[in-house]
């Protein structure tokens, strides 16, 4: 028996093509994100280590100068209703009848804008936030620190002009400090 071809083709493409129209929404979805951060930040930085106050490095997913003051990111992509609360030690994203268990990234959020904080001026203010990309919502109130890409638009503004001297100083010999993460080989 032989197979029928016209079927198999046509599977073929249109597998190729939900493929494709899926890579492509994927990458408009990063242009979009990194669209909201080149309007809010003057400078940033990406997938970099920094020293910690005991002797050691801390990942970064993301740093960005910004009217503000520095902007620690801690990047989550996450697809469903997530389901948090800042004592909980684990949150959970309910989605299609499945659940992703996510620790409660606060702790570790916490942990990298300190040790940001010991590599600028006093003077020179550091904020932190989680960035919920994806599609997803939250069940309820969550923790202020935690955003989605619209709410950290919103809440930082569009920078505009040139960065204060203090802040680009500071911002200068953190990029000095900052070491970027090499790309893992793909397997």
């Amino acid at each position: 028996m032989s197979p029928d071809w016209t079927i198999i083709l046509a599977g073929g493409a249109a597998g190729l093509a939900v493929g494709v129209v899926a890579g492509l929404w994927v990458r408009r979805r990063r242009r979009s994100s990194q669209g909201v951060l080149r309007r809010i930040a003057w400078h940033q930085l990406e997938d970099v280590t920094v020293p910690d106050d005991v002797d050691g490095e801390i990942h970064i997913d993301g740093l960005l100068l910004t009217p503000a003051g520095i902007l620690v990111l801690e990047v989550r992509r996450v697809e469903g209703t997530v389901f948090s609360g800042e004592q909980l030690d684990n949150w959970t994203a309910l989605r299609d009848g499945g659940r992703a268990v996510i620790r409660n990234p606060l702790p570790g959020l916490r942990a990298r804008v300190h040790a940001v904080r010991e590599l600028v001026p006093p003077e020179v203010p550091v904020h932190g936030r989680v960035l919920f990309l994806g599609d997803m919502q939250f069940s309820g109130d969550h923790p202020p620190e935690v955003v989605t890409l619209e709410a950290l638009a919103k809440e930082a503004g569009v920078r505009e002009g040139q960065p204060d001297p203090l802040l680009a100083g500071a911002w200068q010999d953190l990029k000095a400090r900052a070491r970027r993460v090499p790309a893992s080989p793909k397997g």
